[in-house]
């Protein structure tokens, strides 16, 4: 049975202040949970249970990220009398799936008894990152099955903190999944809280810790606190097996196309960022304040992970790694002083502002390879009400900057579907997309979260910044529903999307088949890697990756099939030609899919050469120009 944190008591809550009920519970609790000096902080699977595809984790393409989050609270607890284990579930469960047959992988059940059967600890952190609309909705999501696991054993103190434990803290107080919730960056708060448990002295007090207490959900009080990190994380390292991450996963797409071999790693430089755009949940998470950890701390871990663990790769974890100009500079002539013989990346994203040739430059030179820039929209009406700090100009100026420099590969992410947006602004940024000119374009759909538990619906805007019970996040694909990797039929499935009216505002499904019509036209059909004097080696390294994590792809076998030719790799083409051919035989889906968009002209009458390629792509373009004339 799970525990029942209230303890079935009756004794009222009034005249108590929020902090006096806190330690009333934890002396509640006391009484109820054993105690002792040990600690395990769990990370969840990170990826939807909903749509796992074995094939897909089998090719090493589902995200193996290491534990950072849970590492930095490992080692602000260092000087604290407490021996602290970190149970990373989302490396072993993948682990496992790549080594082993099993008839249900998504049961976390063996994972978690083996763990526990032999090792005795009292408390219990989790925190996980499926972002997702409702957790509840998701049949066994790993969050929640752990928290599950955990209420019914009925001895440990469970503690949950991290995004989706911020989205939904009134449902898992509620439904006793946990004792408390920490909100934001939780350093402070777990070294405050633990001392309490424990007994420490000296640990000032923090706000942001959720609790419920005879059916009141209550947060204690205090003022803000700011996590200045100074702990030292390469300590942390001590049971978490980096070097061998890159065997069951990956970090992004740029991991991969070094190569499956090179072993991975990531670093932090900056905590915050210097925007405060209305989609994003970084700034109410981590704070206004944008800290830096210092670059010779930054440049130890770098030099652990090359020389201890055998890391050829980072990727930076920065949400604005290049907030300071004068601190990224050094840090990167200091990478190239050391000689690291590092790549790296910044998959979560640089703001594109701050790109200049000389910081470029020497971006190169310290080993990058590639990075993604939030362009977000090409409306500067919706990038003000998002509050970007950008505009159509200072994008095309990053734009113009980044065509000196061909070796890199560089990704803009757009956002379709804000609230409100109407089909002229989201045309705007599809054009834009083309405008820009980058490797790569990564389209999402805006996808909005509340707490499951708030009843009622809000009203709200861009202009909102923190509409009550709603948080909005921006990384939802929608080919990532389904285990088949494509996006669900619906009614309006394979209608044109180029005929709506401008002030129309899409329903979801039309925002599916826009992100379908915008990621093929912009990344396939009008790719500048595939047009004459493109790069089409570039646009082959980067699609190979993406074709491991969606096998049965036809789209993009087929352009695959395509840039070969161009590239001059007549045996590789004819492999992803029959490839193009097994998938359609498989998939009425993309049979369908290929007589919407004119790709089975390609399966009709199939180039031999790179100047058949180059002709039937110019015949996409001619078709892809007459479909958008109205537009």
């Amino acid at each position: 049975m799970p525990l029942t944190l209230d303890g079935g008591r009756e004794e009222p809550v009034a005249g108590l202040d929020a902090n006096e009920v806190f330690q009333k519970y934890l002396g509640r609790l006391k009484e109820q949970i054993p105690t002792n000096q040990r600690m395990t902080l769990i990370h969840c699977p990170t990826f939807n249970f909903d749509s796992l595809n074995i094939v897909v984790a089998r090719n090493r393409s589902y995200y193996v990220y290491p534990p950072t989050g849970l590492q930095c609270l490992k080692a602000a607890l260092s000087d604290l009398d407490i021996e602290v284990d970190i149970l990373d579930l989302n490396y072993l469960l993948l682990k496992k799936i790549c080594e082993t047959e099993d008839a249900d992988y998504l049961d976390l059940t063996p994972l978690l008894d083996e763990y526990f059967d032999s090792n005795d600890v009292s408390v219990v952190g989790v925190s996980a990152g499926v972002t997702v609309s409702n957790v509840f909705d998701i049949e066994r999501h790993p969050f929640v099955q752990t928290l599950n696991y955990l209420a019914a054993k009925g001895r440990y103190l469970v503690l949950t903190g991290g995004v989706i434990a911020n989205n939904e803290c009134h449902s898992l107080l509620r439904k006793d999944l946990t004792h408390f919730v920490f909100d934001g960056e939780a350093e402070l708060k777990l070294r405050f809280f633990l001392g309490q448990w424990f007994g420490f002295e000296g640990h000032a007090r923090t706000p942001g810790i959720y609790f419920k207490y005879e059916n009141q959900i209550l947060e204690t009080r205090e003022d803000r606190d700011v996590v200045d990190f100074k702990w030292d994380v390469i300590t942390t390292y001590d049971n978490i097996p980096v070097e061998g991450y890159n065997e069951v996963g990956c970090l992004s797409p740029f991991s991969r196309m070094i190569g499956r071999e090179s072993k991975y790693g990531t670093v932090q430089l900056v905590r915050g960022c210097r925007a405060h755009c209305t989609f994003c949940g970084v700034t109410p998470f981590m704070g206004a304040k944008v800290r830096h950890y210092s670059i010779d701390t930054v440049l130890s871990e770098i030099e652990f992970l090359v020389e201890e663990r055998g890391v050829s790769h980072i990727e930076w974890l920065d949400d604005d790694l290049l907030v300071d100009r004068e601190i990224a500079v050094q840090l990167f002539k200091k990478m190239i002083d050391r000689k690291f013989g590092v790549t790296w990346a910044a998959n979560n994203g640089l703001i594109a502002s701050s790109l200049d040739e000389e910081l470029v430059r020497l971006m190169v030179e310290s080993g990058c390879v590639g990075f993604r820039i939030g362009i977000e929209s090409g409306n500067d009406q919706i990038l003000r009400r998002i509050k970007k700090p950008a505009s159509t100009t200072t994008l095309r100026k990053a734009s113009k900057t980044l065509a000196k420099f061909p070796e890199l590969f560089v990704v803009g992410c757009y956002i379709i579907g804000f609230q409100g947006e109407r089909y002229e602004q989201i045309l705007d940024t599809f054009k834009f997309s083309l405008e820009m000119n980058l490797s790569w374009s990564g389209f999402a759909v805006c996808q909005e979260l509340q707490d499951s538990n708030v009843e009622g619906e809000f009203e709200s805007d861009l202009e909102n910044e923190n509409p009550e019970g709603r948080k909005k996040i921006t990384d939802f694909v929608p080919s990532k529903e389904s285990t088949e990797r494509a996006i669900n039929p619906g009614k309006e499935q394979y209608d044109s999307i180029f005929d709506l009216p401008g002030d129309a505002i899409p329903s979801p499904e039309q925002l599916n088949e826009m992100w379908f019509a915008f990621n093929l036209f912009a990344n396939y059909i009008y790719n500048k890697n595939l047009r004459r004097g493109g790069a089409p080696g570039k646009f082959i390294r980067w699609v190979q990756v993406i074709q491991l994590g969606y096998p049965c792809n036809a789209v993009i076998s087929m352009f695959l099939y395509l840039a070969y030719l161009l590239d001059g790799q007549t045996a590789n083409a004819s492999d992803q030609l029959e490839r193009t051919r097994n998938n359609l035989k498989e998939s009425e889906y993309w049979v369908k899919r290929f007589k919407q968009y004119g790709l089975d002209r390609v399966m009709e009458s199939s180039p031999e050469d790179s100047s058949g390629a180059q002709k039937i792509l110019q015949e996409f373009r001619d078709r892809c120009d007459s479909m958008m004339e109205c537009v």
